[in-house]
């Protein structure tokens, strides 16, 4: 298998995508805990930004591996993502 990222920005980047989806949860915990309607609003918009952040860079370390491209396609189009698990758990040989 060969990678086009650095193994140094592929590390950069899988930490950048859980610092991304932490403060995404983070903003919304805050909107949910909060009873002012502007801040919500704001927060709900911070939130969506830090979600196409973690997309983004989700994006780029599909373009370097196939696989794991192939993988984020078939669970993102199933109807039922535990079902595609189960089918890869029955190919795996006892």
């Amino acid at each position: 298998m060969e990678f086009q990222l650095s193994p140094g920005v592929f590390r950069a980047l899988c930490l950048s995508v859980g610092e991304e989806l932490k403060a995404a949860a983070d903003y919304r915990d805050r909107a949910l805990e909060s009873s002012d309607e502007e801040a919500n609003r704001i927060w709900g918009h911070i939130m969506c930004e830090e979600l196409k952040h973690a997309a983004m860079q989700i994006a780029k370390l599909a373009k370097d591996d196939n696989e794991f491209a192939a993988y984020l396609y078939e669970y993102m189009n199933a109807d039922d993502i535990l079902a595609v698990e189960e089918h890869y758990d029955e190919e795996q040989p006892s």
